[in-house]
């Protein structure tokens, strides 16, 4: 990134723009509902015993009562120092200046050891990704960025929800450091842990509108020293670093809430008439249970189709125009990811149940064939790529017989992908 040397001048702001109000009252609430959440989760993982610190940010007004709910759990705490309360969000902590509004920055940590702020302490301590803090220390100590959106997008081959900070300026993150790239594997584990907390809380519904909101797709773009970041149903403005020509890249999430704007251009659901793969205007992603593709929850939903997205990645190339079927598509929602993500690919799917299998195809279009059948007795002629549960394999070991091609065979409880050439099948069998 070609920068500017007056990033620092740039005043700190962050404003919201609704694509509509009937938006802002559908997600905002969600939206506040996060925010009032997140401290907690932070302090719970330290009292859970989940990691051995976090860094915390405590008005003077609660100063006391924080560092008495801190001693009840046996934790201990570290003065960091004092930030300027500028009212907006900041990757950088402005000093406080005397007479201004300020908050205290510390560390609660449950070792009696003092606490010090460096990369080591991120990494032992906070419990932050190896990868994650050497990349930070490069690129926000060592080439000073500001923002260090753009550098892990370079740094990026796919884009998913567990890493997606790119609406981090209003609260909505799914951990607590800056991910090294938008598919970290390590930063994975980390948001799982967090949503884990979340949920002996009781905040599993707060946290499927967080995964909802990060799995939007979106487009961020920069210049001369702020971000925009468009949404279907909101966009965000915010400081970052100053450039004299436009940085601009595309998060291609998969979630588009009921109340998103219709437009021709991304992020936005395209009119009707011109979609192919996308869902029609009258039906929503938003309506679809991941029940209805055996996952107990939004966000197991989407950690199981990442690690599909991500094999196939690493397997078919971009470009590629062979034929794709989804054995057992259920609703149709990974066939529509896969879309998304293989344009030129021609997709097909097979599902036994007539009400999963009117999901699908309401949802991808005519372009898609969905066959409502017996995947047992579906004909495999000229399908390159094929996807199959193991589970389903497990009810028909003889099925292996009539698989050709790459084949990708996942698993519903650990998510884990094998991909399996013709003679990797011919050995099975």
């Amino acid at each position: 990134m070609n920068r500017l040397d007056f990033t620092d001048n740039i005043p700190d702001t962050t404003r919201v723009v609704w694509v509509s109000q009937k938006a802002k009252d559908r997600w905002s609430p969600v939206i506040t509902s996060i925010n009032a959440i997140w401290s907690q989760l932070e302090l719970e993982t330290v009292f859970r015993n989940e990691r051995e610190a976090t860094i915390q940010t405590v008005a003077p007004d609660k100063i006391v009562n924080f560092c008495k709910r801190v001693m009840s759990y046996g934790c201990f705490i570290t003065e960091l120092g004092k930030s300027a309360d500028t009212g907006f969000y900041s990757s950088r902590h402005q000093p406080a200046i005397e007479g201004q509004p300020y908050t205290y920055r510390v560390a609660v940590h449950r070792s009696n050891v003092y606490f010090e702020d460096s990369v080591l302490s991120a990494v032992t301590r906070l419990g932050y990704p190896g990868c994650c803090a050497k990349f930070f220390d490069n690129t926000w100590n060592k080439e000073h960025y500001f923002d260090t959106t753009w550098p892990q997008h370079l740094n990026s081959h796919l884009y998913r929800p567990h890493a997606n900070l790119l609406l981090k300026s209003i609260g909505l993150r799914p951990c607590f450091h800056l991910p090294c790239s938008f598919d970290c594997e390590h930063t994975e584990k980390v948001s799982s842990m967090i949503a884990r907390v979340a949920e002996q809380l009781g905040y599993e519904k707060i946290m499927e509108g967080l995964y909802q909101l990060l799995d939007m797709p979106m487009e961020w773009s920069a210049l001369h020293g702020y971000a925009e970041i468009k949404t279907p149903i909101f966009k965000v403005i915010t400081k970052t670093d100053a450039t004299g020509e436009e940085y601009k890249f595309q998060f291609p999430g998969s979630f588009y809430p009921d109340e998103s704007a219709r437009a021709n251009k991304f992020p936005y659901v395209v009119p009707a008439k011109q979609m192919t793969l996308f869902k029609s205007q009258d039906f929503a992603e938003s309506t679809l249970s991941p029940e209805d593709n055996g996952f107990p929850s939004y966000q197991a939903e989407t950690e199981a189709h990442n690690k599909i997205l991500s094999s196939l990645s690493d397997n078919i190339d971009s470009n590629d125009s062979g034929a794709l079927v989804d054995l057992g598509c259920g609703n149709g929602l990974l066939l529509s990811k896969i879309g998304r993500l293989f344009p030129n690919l021609k997709l097909s799917g097979v599902e036994v149940e007539i009400a999963k299998s009117d999901k699908a195809q309401q949802l991808l279009g005519f372009g898609v064939a969905i066959s409502c059948k017996n995947m047992f007795l579906y004909d495999l002629v000229d399908i390159k790529y094929i996807l199959i549960a193991n589970q389903r394999i497990l009810e028909n070991p003889k099925f292996l017989e009539k698989l050709h091609g790459t084949v990708f065979i996942y698993d519903y409880l650990t998510h884990e992908v094998e991909v399996c050439s013709l003679d990797t099948l011919k050995r099975l069998t």
